[in-house]
């Protein structure tokens, strides 16, 4: 019973990390465009798609495939900790050598 209640839990957290990250990303667009004005925001709607997955990852992906791991070994949580620690920060150290590699304009 005690398992049910914390998956339940764990989903209304997610959930509402969810709708909080979907009301900031349509709120700052607006002052964001009169800040940098239309070429700023044409570039900003150019990057958006990469950004948009990066965030999709971080905040749905990653977070639920850990949570699942550690449910499923609860013996052995440390080492599920480390081997997701080593693989997001390969990951990370991946994605940074290809976006600083590439070419401006």
């Amino acid at each position: 019973m005690l398992k049910g209640k914390k998956l339940w839990q764990g989903a209304v957290y997610l959930s509402l990390a969810a709708i909080i990250i979907k009301i900031l990303s349509a709120v700052y667009r607006i002052p964001y465009q009169n800040i940098a004005g239309d070429v700023g925001f044409y570039v900003y709607q150019q990057i958006y798609p990469i950004y948009g997955i990066a965030i999709m990852l971080s905040t749905y992906g990653f977070p639920v495939i850990i949570s699942k791991l550690i449910s499923e070994k609860v013996d052995d949580r440390q080492t599920v900790l480390k081997s997701a620690l080593f693989s997001l920060t390969i990951v990370s150290i991946v994605a940074f050598s290809f976006f600083i590699s590439m070419p401006l304009g």
